[in-house]
């Protein structure tokens, strides 16, 4: 019901909150008929718990996460490359390629979608990607990433299909990889928060 993306996801802590589970039923069924056990079941239990919290608290983030995303600048100004790999000709032909893939097949909605990625999938280096976006359509990957997240986003906000989900399935499905990246990315390009553009819109519709 989140998303679709699920081959990054990791859920190895599930697998030590049932050796732990199992653990103490081992140890409660021993202390009923061993009174050795009874005496020594409240240091195992103990230790089953110690081992419970410690896989709990190294437990990474459910979904994947970009490693680093450097700070987005309110204006980009085009960079100026020594003996440019590219001409005009071939940045506009290579932007009518990325819109394609990234809006048609709505690359965007994969939360661990990063430049390299995108780059592989065009078929272009990431040096050359970068080059597109910074000269071609004016912004840097995580602006141009975002802006298309954030139209989804609005969209599954007023449609009927998504009522049921909560603001972090929304985040998700829209292709962010945490709520607070949506709401922040949000406001900044509506200048609402999520919950009062559905406000604003629902308003606006009567």
């Amino acid at each position: 019901m989140l998303a679709s993306f699920t081959d990054k996801i990791d859920l190895k802590w599930l697998r030590y909150l049932l050796i732990s589970v199992l653990f103490m039923i081992v140890i409660r069924i021993l202390s009923m008929s061993n009174v050795h056990v009874t005496y020594y079941s409240p240091i195992l239990y103990f230790f089953g718990i110690i081992f419970l919290a410690y896989a709990t608290l190294t437990q990474k983030s459910i979904y994947a996460l970009e490693k680093y995303q450097p700070a987005e600048k309110d204006e980009i100004t085009p960079k100026t490359i020594r003996n440019e790999r590219l001409t005009g000709e071939q940045v506009e032909e290579l932007k009518s390629i990325l819109m394609q893939k990234t809006v048609g097949q709505k690359l965007y909605l994969d939360p661990s979608l990063t430049l390299s990625v995108l780059s592989s999938k065009i078929g272009i280096s990431t040096h050359e990607l970068s080059y597109i976006l910074n000269n071609g359509i004016g912004k840097n990957f995580y602006q141009f990433i975002n802006e298309l997240r954030t139209e989804e986003a609005k969209s599954l906000l007023l449609s009927e299909d998504t009522k049921h989900l909560d603001m972090f399935g929304v985040a998700i499905r829209a292709g962010f990889n945490s709520k607070t990246t949506f709401y922040t990315t949000f406001k900044k390009a509506t200048n609402l928060t999520p919950k009062e553009y559905i406000k604003a819109n629902s308003n606006a519709s009567r």
